[in-house]
């Protein structure tokens, strides 16, 4: 089932990169893996803000569902707890990677018998319904297919996402309306527009990922990139059977070689120092649109606090 939190798919734009469903112009591949957090272009949400927003669109979507006369649990689970997160791959520390790996079995939540995606409590729900209301509940959450808001990005791209549906109306609600999200996200995407490949291309960026190749070789690995370790450390485990510790304990050594690679390198640390340089040298003759933006920001913050005040 399609994620259904749109903190998750949508939120990450506060961070300074559009996600969700989104149609971009061809980004230039990041050699090192995706290595980097995401540059701060405008307040800095702590953990707790990142809860209370997950939190305050699954209770608005909720309150939307059973609007329409549908049950709706929240992240999908039967305890209303949230998912528990994937391992950052890249730019965790050693003590990080020691607990986490890769993030283990991809395959985890599988169906034990048929390998496929295991239902949640929300698919399960849909299940005892008629094929007509499970229809309505798909339309109700997900909106109606080939109806979308499109924001076109200056200078090329953009992002498209559900005209309708309770999903869509937990996001404008978060934002305050659909043209303030579009403000948020065209910002966003005019500030990154290009950061990729003039980060890549950053002398200090090349160093680092080079030494941090050799190091990883010196460890007794010989992979090109951070991607291509953490692929050799997932992969094992797609079509594995029975007991899975060995592979287990392959993946967290990958991924502990890794880490400490990337913190003796300062492989991660450069690229988030460059790329965070690139952002500063683009906001410095933005001002007047940087202020909008993190008033946005703070908006969102605040609206999810009312949204969970109101249960929804």
């Amino acid at each position: 089932m399609r994620k259904t939190a749109l903190a998750a798919l949508f939120f990450v734009g506060l961070a300074g990169c559009s996600s969700g469903s989104v149609s971009t112009a061809k980004s230039t591949p990041i050699p090192p893996g995706g290595l980097g957090s995401h540059p701060r272009i405008g307040v800095q949400l702590s953990p707790e803000d990142d809860k209370a927003i997950a939190l305050a669109t699954e209770l608005a979507v909720r309150s939307c569902m059973a609007k329409a006369g549908f049950k709706y649990l929240l992240f999908g689970t039967s305890d209303n707890k949230p998912e528990i997160g994937e391992a950052v791959p890249f730019g965790q520390t050693v003590e990080q990677a020691r607990v986490n790996g890769y993030g283990g079995d991809p395959r985890k939540g599988a169906h034990p018998e048929t390998g496929g995606p295991q239902q949640d409590a929300n698919t399960r729900y849909v299940a005892t319904l008629s094929k007509t209301e499970a229809a309505r509940f798909t339309i109700t959450r997900d909106g109606k297919p080939n109806e979308e808001i499109v924001i076109q990005f200056p200078g090329g791209g953009r992002e498209t996402y559900p005209r309708n549906g309770c999903q869509t109306a937990a996001l404008h609600k978060l934002y305050g309306s659909p043209e303030r999200y579009a403000q948020h996200q065209i910002f966003a995407a005019t500030v990154g527009r290009g950061t990729d490949k003039a980060v890549n291309a950053d002398p200090r960026v090349v160093k680092t990922q080079k030494e941090w190749v050799d190091c990883v070789r010196r460890a007794g690995y010989s992979y090109p990139n951070q991607t291509a370790m953490m692929n050799a450390a997932l992969n094992p485990y797609r079509h594995a059977t029975g007991d899975l510790t060995k592979i287990r304990q392959r993946e967290i050594q990958l991924a502990v070689a890794a880490a400490t690679c990337d913190r003796d390198m300062k492989t991660t640390e450069t690229y988030d120092q460059v790329t965070q340089e690139l952002y500063d040298k683009r906001l410095g003759s933005r001002q007047g649109e940087l202020a909008a933006y993190i008033q946005i920001q703070k908006d969102v913050v605040t609206n999810a606090k009312k949204i969970i005040q109101n249960g929804g």
